[in-house]
């Protein structure tokens, strides 16, 4: 479990992870409450929004994710299998076309 705790005058941002107790500061507040952690396998990751710049990233480090300060979790997404006798083929936000096929590549995740 976690909380981030967002200071209303400047809009700072802290994240404290649990369980233990907090006691927010008077001018704290916690619009989103208690979050529970993401539990990351080797077949999910996590799809992450950096809220001060923008930048989307994807989590894949196997364990228990927490995201930082001015971080968002904005989606789970579960690793696509390809079989021997099937190909993929995914193009990126530059236009570039990557090509999966079973008996070289099996799995993959698809990127923000």
């Amino acid at each position: 479990e976690y909380i981030q705790l967002v200071e209303k005058t400047t809009g700072f941002e802290r994240v404290v992870k649990g369980p233990q107790q907090v006691v927010p500061e008077p001018t704290e507040e916690y619009p989103d409450g208690i979050q529970k952690a993401v539990f990351l396998t080797t077949q999910t990751a996590c799809l992450v929004l950096n809220r001060e710049t923008g930048q989307q990233r994807l989590e894949k480090t196997p364990g228990v994710f927490i995201p930082d300060q001015y971080e968002k979790v904005l989606e789970i997404r579960n690793k696509y299998m390809v079989l021997p006798n099937q190909a993929a083929v995914t193009r990126d936000v530059f236009g570039n076309l990557t090509m999966y096929i079973g008996a070289s590549s099996n799995s993959f995740f698809l990127e923000p």
